[in-house]
C-alpha cells in the first residue's frame, strides 16, 4: 500500500486489480466453509419463510405475528436456521438468504 496526495486519481487498473482480488479473496472464504461443513441439512419450507422475513428486517415479534406462530416457534425456527445455515447472527443469515435466493 502507498501514500497518494488527496485529489489524484488512481489509475483503473490498480482499481480493478485491486476490486478482483477482494473478489478472489471472498471466493476462495465462501469455497472453504462448504468444505468445512458439506453435511448441512436443507431448510424446510417453514424455516425459509422465517428466514425471509428476517432478511426483511423483522424481528422475532413481528415474524410470530405475520406467520401466526407463537414467539417460541420462531425462536425454535431461528436456532435450526442458525445451525442448518453457519450463521452465528441474523446479519449472517440474511446475508445467506440473500446468496441463495431466499428473500
Amino acid at each position: 500500500m502507498r501514500l497518494r496526495k488527496l485529489g489524484q486519481q488512481k489509475p483503473a487498473k490498480d482499481v480493478r486489480d485491486e476490486v478482483l482480488s477482494f473478489l478472489n479473496s471472498l471466493k476462495y472464504e465462501v469455497v472453504a466453509n462448504e468444505r468445512e461443513e458439506p453435511h448441512r441439512a436443507a431448510l424446510t419450507q417453514r424455516e425459509k419463510e422465517v428466514l425471509r422475513l428476517v432478511s426483511l428486517g423483522k424481528n422475532n415479534s413481528e415474524i410470530a405475528r405475520d406467520l401466526f406462530i407463537s414467539l417460541n416457534t420462531v425462536t425454535r425456527h431461528m436456532t435450526n436456521i442458525f445451525s442448518k445455515t453457519g450463521a452465528k447472527n441474523r446479519v449472517e443469515a440474511a446475508v445467506y438468504a440473500v446468496q441463495n435466493g431466499i428473500h
